[in-house]
Order: C-alpha cells, then structure tokens, then sequence
C-alpha cells in the first residue's frame, strides 16, 4: 500500500506542482510585462508633456520678445 501512494504522489502531484509553479511564474511574468508597458507609457506621455511645455515656453517668449522690443516711428 505504501509503494501505491508513493506511486500516486509521483504520478499526479507533483506533475501537478509543476504545472502550478509555471502557471504562477507564467501569472508573475505577465504583471512584469503590463509594469513594464505601464513604465513606458508614463515615460512617452512624460516627454510629450515635456515637448509641449517647451513648445508653449517658447511660443510665450517669442511673444514677450516681440513685445519689449522698440517700436520705431514712421517718418512722414
């Protein structure tokens, strides 16, 4: 009797452990790749937030440059 139940363990749970082992790492590399493409889109949505400051910064000082510069009379 005991060789039987030693025999089921090594037929069916532990092929069982294994098959749970790789549904867990499969499950923990899968929330790796989705933290990962998170990351990314934060990084990309960062730098167009970042280009439209710059665009928007350099949009407002060449207005104020245009402002302060010295406006010339018109001779007649």
């Amino acid at each position: 009797m005991p060789f039987e139940i030693v025999l089921m363990i090594a037929i069916v749970v532990l092929p069982a452990m294994g098959v749970g082992a790789y549904a867990v790492k499969k499950d923990y590399d899968l929330k790796e790749r989705r933290l990962e493409v998170k990351e990314l889109e934060l990084e990309l949505e960062m730098k167009k937030l970042e280009q439209e400051e710059r665009k928007q910064l350099s949009s407002s000082s060449y207005h104020l440059e245009s402002e302060e510069r010295p406006r010339h009379r018109e001779h007649r």
